[in-house]
C-alpha cells in the first residue's frame, strides 16, 4: 500500500529510485536509533539520526532515550535496629515459610532474635540511602567444607531490582573467601519458581530432592542446591 501511495505522489521517479526506496522500507528498524534505521537509507545518516530522534523524543518524551539509573547496593553485618525492618518482608505465610519452616506469621523481630542468634554472617542489603532491602545468613557451617545459606528474604518493593542478587553475591563471597568452605548450599521449594530460576542463574546447581509438607501441610518438594567453589 505504501508503494502505491509513493508512485501515485512520485509520477517521475525512476525504477532505481524505485528499487532504492523498497530496500529502504524492508530493512530491519534500528531499535538503537528508533525511526532512523530505515530513514537514514533515504535521507544519509546525519539527517536519519536528527528525524529518528526528533520523532521518539515526541512520542515517548525525552526521557525515553536516557538509561534508568542504577541503584547500588551495598552490604553490611545486621544489627538488632535491623530486625524490625526485616521481619515486616514476608508478606505471606508461603512466602515466610519460604524464608524459614521454623517461623510462625506474622515475623516478630523476637523470632528472628530467637532462631538466628547461632547464625552465622547475618547480612543486609542497603541501597544508597541506607535503607535495608534484604537479608541472609549462614548456618550448618562446617570446617574447611561447606556451609547452608539460609533465612534469605528480600523486600518486595526490591525484587528484579539486583538486590538480591548483590546479597547472594556477597553471602558467597563470605562463605567461601572468610568461612574458606569448598561449597555453599542451600534449599529452594520447587513451589518457589523464582526463587529457583534465581539461583540457576547464579551457578547453584540441584543435586538432591526431599518430601517436604508446607505451612499448609501440603506435600511439596525441598530441592538441594550448591555452589561449588573447590573440588576435593
Amino acid at each position: 500500500m505504501l508503494m502505491v501511495l509513493l508512485i501515485w505522489t512520485h509520477p517521475y521517479i525512476s525504477l532505481f529510485d524505485m528499487r532504492s526506496l523498497i530496500l529502504s522500507f524492508t530493512s530491519v528498524v534500528d531499535d538503537k536509533k528508533g525511526n532512523a534505521g530505515y530513514l537514514s537509507k533515504l535521507y544519509g545518516y546525519a539527517q536519519a539520526d536528527r528525524l529518528g530522534r526528533a520523532r521518539l523524543k515526541g512520542v515517548y518524551g525525552e526521557s525515553h532515550r536516557k538509561r534508568r539509573r542504577l541503584t547500588m547496593y551495598t552490604c553490611r553485618p545486621a544489627s538488632t535496629e535491623d530486625l524490625h525492618i526485616i521481619s515486616t518482608f514476608p508478606r505471606n505465610a508461603e512466602e515466610l515459610y519460604f524464608m524459614s519452616p521454623a517461623f510462625q506469621f506474622p515475623l516478630t523481630p523476637e523470632q528472628l532474635i530467637a532462631s538466628t542468634q547461632n547464625r552465622l554472617k547475618q547480612t543486609v542489603v542497603v541501597d544508597e540511602k541506607g535503607q535495608v532491602l534484604g537479608y541472609a545468613n549462614i548456618y550448618g557451617y562446617e570446617e574447611g567444607n561447606r556451609c547452608w545459606l539460609g533465612n534469605v528474604i528480600v523486600s518486595s518493593e526490591a525484587r528484579g531490582k539486583g538486590a538480591a542478587e548483590s546479597l547472594i553475591r556477597t553471602m558467597m563471597a563470605q562463605a567461601k573467601d572468610e568461612l574458606q568452605v569448598k561449597e555453599l548450599h542451600l534449599v529452594c521449594h520447587n513451589v518457589n519458581t523464582r526463587g529457583l530460576l534465581f539461583y540457576a542463574k547464579l551457578g547453584f546447581k540441584p543435586y538432591q530432592v526431599e518430601k517436604k509438607k508446607n505451612h499448609v501441610d501440603q506435600t511439596i518438594a525441598g530441592i538441594m542446591m550448591k555452589m561449588v567453589f573447590s573440588e576435593g
